[in-house]
């Protein structure tokens, strides 16, 4: 009788054990379905101290730029760093030589590198070069012998990063008969995965709009096809602003231009079913120097005057008064913050009501800025800078 109950005890000792075994097993499982992903498109890297900025300043300082970047993914250490193109700025041999090394930095710091082409990847270069160079930092578990386009399998999730440049090199979005063939066997062999679909134009952005060749991939059906394959993941680039698109229960992250605005780059995080998405700026301050910091802050503001002073001579010839253009600048300045922070759609109830905003779309209705304003104002964005969903 004594053995029984000597027997039972470490039958439920033995069971106690297991318990706590398999409860502290819980965390470490979870733990292998957590994936951090850094994202950004249109870096637009160039060495060339003559580089047009006008427009966009950061393209004076993009060596200081990219160090600043490449520091803070190092820094922050994702699972994987993304860019979805237009890497650098013309292609050039010397710029995509030395933007390689700064990604060779994210490689060996254990941070697995997924890029996609763009169109300014080729005005000076050839996809042979593109591959040579760029390449060997990448880890393709498939390769699309009619383009550039590739897998790359991390964890449960399988990313299609898209070639959209081969039909049209440097130019319209597009793929290939070939190229749409091979989509499909990828879509197919990788079913039971989460694939995420990633290419420079955009997918879902522009749908259904004549006028979005530009900036679309242009093969009819594509939405549809990701869609019946359950693709819930698009990102994608190229417009150089922040947006979030939702197509039934597929999302379109179009990431900013780092380079511009308020230097947004995407964390993405998924754990377990849940993926959440924020977008924040560059920690320039933190890893930036100081000088080029400095100087990058002082061209941004002489360039938001010169295109303060070119609006003013466009809305000088509306009629209204001094004091009148004056509101209608400011008010311009403010609609362009809200729309470049992905945040118009909570500010519309702010403007729609407002007599200066009215003014303002009035004043520029002859020159595309009024139709484009008034239409955002009917169909604002969704907030561009947050996203979260379920698998």
């Amino acid at each position: 009788m004594a053995k029984k109950i000597l027997l039972t005890k470490k039958l439920l000792l033995w069971s106690a054990m297991l318990v706590m075994i398999a409860g502290s097993s819980c965390p470490a499982s979870e733990e292998e379905h957590e994936l951090k992903v850094m994202i950004t498109s249109d870096l637009h890297y160039t060495e060339n101290p003559k580089a047009i900025d006008t427009v966009v300043p950061a393209v004076s300082y993009s060596g200081e730029f990219a160090d600043a970047l490449t520091a803070e993914v190092i820094g922050q250490a994702p699972d994987i760093f993304i860019m979805t193109g237009d890497n650098t700025n013309s292609g050039a041999l010397a710029d995509m030589k030395a933007l390689a090394e700064k990604l060779r930095k994210i490689r060996e710091a254990g941070i697995e590198v997924v890029l996609t082409t763009g169109n300014h990847d080729f005005n000076a270069a050839s996809p042979q070069t593109f591959e040579e160079i760029y390449f060997p930092l990448l880890h393709p578990q498939d390769r699309d012998p009619a383009s550039l386009s590739y897998t790359v399998a991390v964890g449960d999730v399988v990313l299609l990063a898209m070639d959209d440049n081969a039909v049209t090199l440097g130019g319209q979005g597009e793929f290939s008969a070939e190229t749409m063939d091979w989509l499909k066997q990828m879509l197919e062999k990788y079913r039971e995965k989460r694939i995420w679909f990633l290419s420079h134009h955009t997918v879902l952005l522009g749908k259904g709009s004549e006028s979005s060749s530009s900036y679309r991939i242009q093969n009819e059906g594509l939405a549809e096809l990701l869609e019946v394959n359950k693709v819930r993941l698009i990102l994608t680039g190229h417009l150089h602003a922040q947006n979030i698109v939702q197509e039934k229960d597929m999302y379109e992250i179009v990431s900013a231009m780092p380079l511009q605005g308020n230097h947004l780059i995407g964390f993405l995080e998924e754990k377990g079913d849940e993926v959440t998405y924020r977008a924040e700026p560059l920690d320039l301050e933190k890893y930036g120097d100081p000088g080029f910091v400095k100087d990058l802050r002082e061209k941004e503001a002489a360039s938001t005057l010169a295109q303060r002073e070119a609006l003013a001579g466009v809305i000088a010839l509306s009629g209204y008064s001094e004091a009148e253009q004056e509101e209608i600048l400011d008010m311009m300045f403010l609609f362009l913050r809200y729309y470049s922070e992905g945040t118009l759609a909570d500010h519309v109830q702010e403007l729609s009501g407002n007599e200066v905003c009215e003014k303002m779309i009035d004043a520029l209705w002859d020159h595309n800025y009024g139709p484009w304003m008034q239409s955002l104002l009917e169909n604002p964005p969704v907030k561009s800078t947050e996203l979260q969903f379920t698998y």
